[in-house]
């Protein structure tokens, strides 16, 4: 690292620099031992795509995607939904290696560029979805109407705190999903962070789909939804 980490008194805030990042220790290994420990070969220290402090880092290395988590629940929910996404019927980047040590997951990497807009690509992003729904595959956690409510009453409490205003309306809002909140739904395979960010569309019009973190078993609607 460019400084060793120190902490400030004053602010009470420990201060960290790249690589060494205390909750994601893979960024700083040697890319010999990344390598090592995915079974891939990482020539030279890897491309930094995405760094969110302590929680999450995405790095690019010889046509792979390097992933690493802050936290083990995060670790084995990404594992468990590239599994299930390596054996699904969407078109996408196979796991490579994983490392549980390190909270590390490696994928092929998917050649494409992001759609120009969410209406673009929603007829086939719709299909994809539909597909995925109908497929079988195992090992993925229940996300029931629960989950989204929860969810939905966190970000309500925020808009509330950050906008006193409008806390009748959220708290009213929130009340109501709360109300309706359906039960005995369907559970079917879902994307869970469905999209247009999440689809790469290569030179001869294909879509591919990554970001399987949030991968779940959830009510039909929640991809069609979350896309919309």
């Amino acid at each position: 690292a460019v400084a060793p980490p120190w902490f400030d008194e004053e602010l009470g805030v420990l201060v960290t620099w790249l690589p060494f990042d205390p909750k994601l220790p893979a960024l700083a290994e040697a890319p010999e031992e990344l390598g090592r420990r995915l079974g891939i070969h990482v020539p030279g220290e890897p491309a930094l795509l995405g760094y969110k402090p302590r929680a999450r880092a995405v790095l690019r290395s010889n046509g792979h995607v390097l992933k690493a988590y802050g936290a083990p629940r995060q670790f084995a929910a990404a594992l468990a939904g590239l599994k299930a996404a390596s054996a699904g019927p969407l078109p996408t980047g196979a796991l490579a290696g994983s490392d549980p040590e390190l909270r590390l997951v490696a994928q092929r990497a998917v050649e494409g560029e992001r759609p120009e807009s969410a209406h673009e690509v929603a007829e086939l992003a719709g299909a994809l979805a539909a597909e995925l729904a109908r497929a079988e595959l195992d090992g993925l956690p229940l996300a029931p109407p629960e989950k989204h409510l929860g969810s939905a009453s966190r970000k309500g409490a925020l808009i509330a705190d950050l906008l006193p205003e409008l806390r009748p309306r959220v708290e009213a809002l929130v009340g109501r999903l709360e109300r309706e909140r359906p039960a005995g739904l369907a559970a079917v395979p879902a994307h869970g962070d469905y999209h247009v960010d999440q689809l790469l569309v290569d030179g001869a019009g294909r879509v591919a789909v990554v970001d399987f973190d949030q991968m779940c078993l959830a009510a039909p609607a929640l991809d069609v939804a979350t896309y919309a």
